[in-house]
């Protein structure tokens, strides 16, 4: 049986320490309505290679292929039918990847959960954010609840 395990190179510097990066948010972002929101990540959980600005955008220092993952909580808001609530990962400006898309099925008011898992080849200096986008009609906020805010990368290979 062949062994299949591809073991990481030595990152930049040489000091083995992997890229990884998390922070959450607990700041109550306003999302306006119909407009691209880059997401701001504000609380550091780790960066190992400090990565992840104070805005809660990544900034590869290492080429390879990396997993991103985040997630979104709003407060209670009047979602009429057929309004969403979309996450999306941006790779330098463009988007790369789109996460959940919740679409109200009835008219509510409630709190809508997004969240997004995907991996993606990087250069060193490429930036990484996640963006939301809502259409309710009004300005909705994120919660502040911490624990339901997120954003992770972590690099997986070469």
């Amino acid at each position: 049986m062949a062994n299949n395990f591809n073991i990481l190179d030595t990152p930049t510097g040489g000091s083995g320490i992997l890229s990884a990066a998390s922070s959450n948010k607990d700041d109550g972002q306003g999302l306006l309505h119909a407009t691209v929101t880059v997401i701001t990540y504000n609380n550091p959980l780790f960066d190992n290679l400090s990565e992840m600005s104070a805005a809660g955008v990544f900034t590869a220092q290492e080429t390879g292929q990396y997993h991103v993952s985040a997630s979104l909580l709003t407060n209670g808001a009047s979602w009429a039918l057929n309004k969403a609530l979309e996450i999306a990962l941006f790779k330098n400006g463009v988007q790369y990847a789109i996460g959940t898309r919740l679409i109200a099925q009835v008219a509510t008011t409630v709190g809508f959960s997004v969240a997004i898992n995907t991996d993606i080849d990087v250069v060193a200096g490429d930036i990484l954010d996640i963006r939301a986008v809502q259409n309710s009609g009004v300005t909705v906020n994120t919660s502040v609840t911490a624990l339901y805010n997120n954003f992770s990368v972590h690099r997986i290979g070469v």
